[in-house]
């Protein structure tokens, strides 16, 4: 069982060193870079403003809030798409990596 812990501890995140070395030039804070990363490394690009309050550990208000700040800013924006006949909203970062790259 410790193996098994030890084996999803050991899994990585992916930081992008120009965002984290650069993210006050996007105009955001630490909560909102936490939100940002959290969401870059999210699999699939749904929205789940629960599911990152929860796992995140912040109150849903909150990332609402964060969510928002990010997306006036430009730096991600959030859309609806039809999969399977189901409406979902997702997250595109493209303006993110477009930004980024201007930091470069």
């Amino acid at each position: 069982m410790m193996d098994k812990v030890i084996d999803l501890l050991k899994n990585n995140i992916c930081i992008p060193k120009i965002l984290l070395s650069n993210y006050k030039d996007l105009k955001i804070n630490e909560k909102e870079l936490i939100v940002l990363i959290y969401i870059l490394n999210e699999k699939d690009n749904l929205f789940n403003p629960g599911k990152i309050s929860e796992e995140l550990n912040l109150k849903l208000p909150e990332v609402l809030e964060i969510i928002e700040k990010l997306n006036s800013a430009d730096l991600i924006t959030i859309s609806t798409e039809k999969n399977n006949g189901v409406l979902e909203e997702v997250i595109d970062l493209s303006n993110l990596y477009k930004k980024m790259a201007y930091l470069v």
